[in-house]
């Protein structure tokens, strides 16, 4: 349904996603994302064309009782709060993205500022491969690069 509000045309827009990937329910862990082929260190992986932002903890409730019951859960889980522009904001990738699996220190995809300064929305919009990645790897991320830990405490209408 996404795809819908999103209204983005093209195969990678849509998903967000700018390599072939797929998305494997791991047992105890959930679901994750998956290499389908060989990614180079600094390739562009991910961006953020279906995030949606919400400033106030309000819009985001409205927009959750708006979801069917099971998706607001899987929303729920997927959201995160961080700063923009020194401003805190709700955040949640409507896509495959939701799925990537915190890797702390061995996260293999997130900010790489060499490559970030050439792309429009730079490290904010999108990931890139920190390292290569064979196929069959799972791709992850490191949560605390992009959310704010105890953001959701911060957001006072929210509660």
């Amino acid at each position: 349904w996404y795809r819908t509000i999103i209204g983005a045309e093209e195969e990678e827009e849509k998903y967000g996603f700018h390599v072939p990937f797929e998305v494997k329910q791991m047992e105890g862990k959930g679901r994750g994302i998956f290499a389908t082929s060989d990614i180079d260190e600094g390739m562009l992986i991910w961006n953020a064309v279906n995030r949606l932002d919400f400033y106030d903890g309000t819009d985001y409730k409205k927009f959750l009782f708006g979801l069917d019951r099971g998706f607001a859960c899987d929303v729920l889980i997927w959201a995160y709060v961080h700063y923009f522009d020194g401003e805190l904001i709700i955040s949640v990738d409507m896509d495959a993205g939701s799925f990537c699996n915190d890797g702390g220190w061995d996260a293999n995809m997130g900010c790489y500022i060499r490559f970030a300064q050439d792309v429009e929305g730079g490290c904010r919009d999108n990931f890139f491969a920190l390292e290569d990645v064979k196929a069959g790897d799972e791709i992850l991320c490191d949560y605390e690069s992009f959310a704010h830990k105890g953001g959701w405490d911060e957001f006072d209408e929210f509660y």
